[in-house]
């Protein structure tokens, strides 16, 4: 016997596709959250940060209007540099201050074309250089820079020293009307005020951004779900229609086979321990019905099919819950019994042929007189190997009962033999006719 068993496994893809759906839905939102705040983040801290730079520019061109007569001085006709007295800078400074507030500028530093501090509202640093610093060297050259800081302490212009404070320093060229650049100014913008209503703003528009997402995605996977909960419930309907006899309503063919090697393959739902058998073998019983072209011949194929359909019927209500009793083709049946002996399948096996023989079939008015064949034989738990030569041996027993008279049972060529008879031999000179 060469049959190829197919192994299924029972799994549920339209709830692991709804599961997908769900998993790619919410990644797609944290996408969209992650990207839409690294966006707003941008465009806020860059308007801050343009604002900064536009009050930095304005303070420059306040202060040398105001400070024109003060801040420069012509050294040859067209030549320009600043130019700082000594007496004048404490007025100058106060002067400087006053202005400043009213741009909550928090420092400034003025430095010459030399790259040396002429002045800044740190007196510490006034006459220090600084000419690695390539900001600076790129203002003396007539450009713009700005960047923001942030700084852990800051000493502001009331002398008070402040801590986690956010800074846009920009750096303005000093530029005379013909273009000749003497200096440049650096202005401390401090902008650390605007960090919680930032913060406030972000959360606020991130948050209504995932709502709306929300609100879009959560009927979307309602409806998703229903629809899987429906494909599960047709894919359970079409595998069952896949896995039943149309005719007799038990195990079709391939499913019998599929369930019977996995139940030698492994141990049995229930676990339940046969009391003759501590080596927890497995049942296999080949069961045919005797004469079936008969009765087809004589009466026809429909009171053939119901003979069919009764059988089937008396054979699962005879059974354990954990039994398995399918249609192995035509008028032959498989039966694999866990967790029972070769003793207790062949008792089981004499109760299905007694019940059989000795109560007639009723079908379309007709009453039958059915008898069964049965070939028994039992297998450890082991691979799918085992299972097919139980299943050889079964097959074997039902042709060796068939063959010593019909309506009885008896087991295979591998089978133990029971009493004093051999299963291999017939009384009287048979010869094998099956059916």
């Amino acid at each position: 016997m060469t049959n190829k068993i197919h192994k299924r496994c029972p799994e549920d893809s339209s709830a692991h596709f709804f599961f997908i759906l769900v998993g790619i839905g919410l990644f797609s939102i944290g996408l969209i959250l992650l990207l839409a705040g690294y966006g707003l983040n941008s465009t806020i801290r860059s308007q801050i940060y343009s604002d900064a730079e536009e009050d930095a520019e304005r303070v420059t061109r306040a202060i040398l209007r105001s400070e024109e007569g003060y801040l420069f001085r012509e050294t040859s006709p067209g030549l320009w540099q600043l130019r700082f007295s000594k007496e004048e800078l404490a007025e100058f400074d106060t002067r400087m201050r006053h202005l400043l507030q009213l741009f909550e500028i928090s420092k400034i530093k003025i430095f010459d074309d030399n790259h040396r501090v002429v002045y800044s509202t740190d007196a510490s640093i006034i006459g220090l250089r600084d000419s690695e610093n390539p900001r600076l060297a790129r203002s003396l050259g007539g450009f713009i820079d700005s960047s923001l800081k942030y700084k852990e302490s800051m000493v502001d212009l009331a002398e008070e020293e402040r801590f986690d404070v956010d800074v846009v320093e920009t750096y303005i060229p000093i530029s005379m009307a013909d273009g000749q650049v003497i200096g440049s100014m650096e202005i401390y913008k401090d902008i650390s005020r605007y960090r919680q209503a930032f913060l406030s703003l972000f959360w606020k528009n991130i948050s209504i951004l995932a709502l709306v997402l929300f609100l879009v995605f959560a009927p979307s996977m309602l409806i998703v779900r229903a629809l899987t909960r429906r494909l599960s419930l047709v894919q359970a309907q079409l595998k069952e229609q896949a896995s039943i006899d149309a005719l007799t309503g038990i195990l079709n063919h391939g499913e019998i086979m599929a369930r019977g090697a996995a139940c030698v393959a492994g141990p049995s739902p229930l676990q339940r321990q046969d009391p003759l058998n501590q080596a927890e073998t497995n049942g296999i019983m080949m069961i045919d019905i005797d004469h079936f072209k008969q009765i087809n011949d004589t009466l026809g194929h429909l009171v053939g099919d119901l003979v069919l359909k009764a059988l089937a019927k008396r054979l699962a209500a005879g059974l354990r819950q954990e039994d398995l009793v399918g249609r192995y083709g035509g008028e032959e049946f498989l039966l694999v019994l866990p967790n029972s002996s070769l003793e207790t399948s062949r008792a089981l096996g004499e109760r299905i042929r007694k019940s059989i023989a000795e109560a007639p079939f009723t079908c379309d008015g007709h009453h039958l007189s059915v008898t069964v064949s049965v070939g028994v034989s039992c297998c450890p738990r082991g691979d799918e190997q085992e299972f097919l030569l139980a299943l050889e041996d079964a097959d074997q027993g039902l042709y060796l009962a068939k063959n010593c008279g019909r309506n009885q049972v008896r087991g295979g060529p591998r089978s133990e033999t029971w009493g004093h008879d051999d299963p291999g031999t017939c009384p009287g000179n048979l010869h094998p006719e099956m059916g």
